[in-house]
């Protein structure tokens, strides 16, 4: 049986036993998400409130968090993300929270933070400083994912940017080049892969 596995530790996707490209990874790849000139500890701090603050969101979404354990540090991040729900009218489907899916048309695999198919939207979380453009070919790459698994239409795409005082940003991706930004980063990345990250000059 055909099956995607998602090592959450290393953020390695596998599908069917081989290891294939995450959205993120291919974004990386083409220097569209470029990390290089951020300190090492930074990086690392960024990456846990990320991963701590989708993980708590996540668990409320599901109706399963136990407040009282929860890390003082991320209320205002969780609290974030309850008032955009509420005040945006969003309703969450279970079914499509932290939602791995794998393309078998072009190779890839990806886990979108929300898909709300009544609103025919997807939503991505983000705890960073800013929304950054590469937001837009990164929802790019899940809309490919989530109407070929699904079938269904998606017309809106969201970042959402929780702040650490309790407040929210949103934003609009409204390129129409994304998507296509995104498959072509992919051929890109699945050619260095091919052929070698470097080439030497004659």
């Amino acid at each position: 049986m055909e099956s995607l596995v998602l090592d959450k530790e290393k953020h390695i996707y596998t599908y069917d036993g081989v290891v294939v490209p995450g959205v993120t990874d291919v974004l990386q790849s083409v220097g569209i998400v470029d990390y290089s000139g951020v300190d090492a500890e930074i990086l690392a701090a960024a990456g846990d409130l990320g991963t701590n603050s989708h993980r708590a969101c996540e668990l409320s979404d599901k109706k399963t968090l136990d407040t009282d354990s929860l890390d003082r540090a991320l209320i205002p991040y969780l609290n974030a993300w309850q008032a955009f729900l509420k005040e945006y009218g969003i309703k969450i489907e279970k079914k499509f929270i932290e939602k791995s899916f794998y393309s078998k048309h072009y190779g890839f695999a990806g886990t979108l933070d929300r898909a709300i198919s009544y609103r025919e939207l997807l939503i991505d979380i983000k705890s960073s400083a800013v929304l950054y453009k590469a937001i837009g070919p990164q929802l790019g790459g899940y809309k490919v994912l989530y109407e070929e698994n699904t079938g269904l239409k998606i017309r809106h795409r969201w970042g959402v940017l929780l702040k650490p005082d309790s407040s929210y940003k949103v934003e609009e991706y409204k390129d129409s080049l994304d998507e296509q930004v995104f498959l072509s980063s992919l051929q890109v990345h699945k050619w260095k892969l091919k052929n070698g990250r470097r080439t030497k000059r004659r």
